[in-house]
Parts: C-alpha cells; structure tokens; sequence
C-alpha cells in the first residue's frame, strides 16, 4: 500500500476545519517526505493560482504492518511567492 500524504493548512486547522487541503502519494513528492522548511508548488487542482506552501509541521501516523498503509500528516502555511520563486517557476514558451 502507498504512503499517504494528507497536506492541511495551518489556517484551516486554526478555525477548527480538519479536512485536508491536498492528499497525496509518496511518489507525487519524487519518494521523499516534505520536511519542515520545505516549500511546496501545489498542483492548480488543490491552491490559488500564484499560491505557495510552507511545511510548518509534520505528524506520522504509522501502519500496523510491512504492507499497511501508513499517513503522514503535513501542516502548511500559504503565501504568494517572492519574485525570484515567479521566475524560477515561469513557464517557458517554446520555439
């Protein structure tokens, strides 16, 4: 079974709403953990266009086997990003 990821926003947690933002799998993330200090470019389904994620938290939630599935739970904080993020992540034209 797959690694969950469940990512939550600190502000929704704040106003007591404890349903995820995003759920993902261990291999969306390239097989590693968002640690804290990560920044993380949520995918237009799941974020406000322009919208970065900020892991403040993480929390384990661990399976009760070698095969069970097991749930990391990632508390984020959102901002827009700065200017170098905008032209890091820039789409290029092609041609």
């Amino acid at each position: 079974m797959a690694t969950c990821i469940r990512i939550h926003l600190a502000h929704d947690l704040a106003e007591g709403r404890s349903a995820p933002a995003a759920e993902y799998n261990l291999p969306d993330f390239g097989g590693q953990l968002p640690e804290v200090g990560d920044t993380i470019v949520p995918g237009r389904e799941f974020a406000e266009p322009g919208t970065l994620w900020d892991v403040a938290s993480r929390y384990h939630e661990p399976g009760v086997a070698y095969d069970a599935s097991a749930c990391i739970r990632v508390v984020v904080t959102r901002r827009a990003p700065s200017s170098e993020e905008v032209v890091l992540f820039e789409r290029q034209g092609t041609g």
